[in-house]
């Protein structure tokens, strides 16, 4: 179970402004913090938000289920490399998201495959970014620009 933190009225402050001034585009990636209202505040305040970046940030789950629940024009979420990020923050944000584009899952190891399998399947609208999908889109493209991996020569 997650702890909640409350936040000091600045900060709170602070991150209400930031998300309400961006131009679309914010990211807080490389952030050690843990608190599940920042991210909660972003979404709710950043109206025109389309893009939000929280690589190897110290999210949970809460955040990506906030993201979804409460921020209606973001189009990318990249969570790469956010250990504590498991199949139901990645279920979730798809569910919820009317808006979602693109999710970025890589080395998100606590969402299983299979998972993004059928995320893929029921949300066909969401670029799912993972090392498995993201090497399927490549393997897809080479194929359709007529490679054929009989016909290649080793290196």
């Amino acid at each position: 179970m997650e702890t909640v933190i409350t936040l000091p009225s600045s900060v709170a402050e602070a991150l209400s402004r930031r998300a309400r001034e961006t131009s679309g585009r914010l990211s807080a990636a490389l952030s050690h913090t843990r608190r599940p209202q920042c991210v909660e505040i972003i979404a709710k305040e950043g109206r025109s938000l389309k893009e939000l970046y929280l690589v190897s940030c110290k999210i949970t789950d809460y955040a990506l289920i906030a993201i979804g629940r409460y921020s209606s024009t973001i189009e990318t979420v990249d969570a790469g490399w956010c250990k504590e990020i498991t199949d139901q923050g990645a279920t979730q944000i798809a569910k919820s998201s009317k808006s979602l584009r693109y999710l970025g899952l890589m080395r998100c190891d606590k969402v299983n495959e299979e998972t993004v399998e059928r995320l893929v399947q029921q949300y066909p609208h969401i670029v799912f970014s993972t090392v498995m999908q993201d090497c399927k889109r490549t393997l897809e493209r080479a194929y359709q620009m007529g490679w054929n991996p009989n016909n290649s020569t080793a290196s």
